[in-house]
């Protein structure tokens, strides 16, 4: 058992309680709950398959490199 003190609150945690100096390189999803506030919670690292553009791929570059876009401002 890990008992955390913060001002006057004190938090009780089970033995595999970390302490960090700095937040580790990892993917994180911030989440929130009503009692707690927000947190961290891991995400596992996620992969993007290659994806495949369908035509040949230097008409389509150059038709996006030439789009005669207008802002509309």
């Amino acid at each position: 058992m890990k008992v955390i003190n913060t001002g006057t609150k004190y938090d009780i945690y089970p033995d595999d309680l970390k302490s960090y100096d700095k937040l580790p390189a990892e993917y994180y999803i911030v989440r929130f709950n009503p009692k707690h506030g927000f947190y961290l919670e891991q995400y596992y690292e996620f992969t993007i398959p290659d994806s495949k553009i369908y035509g040949v791929h230097l008409e389509k570059v150059n038709k996006v490199l030439s789009c005669n876009y207008s802002a509309p401002y």
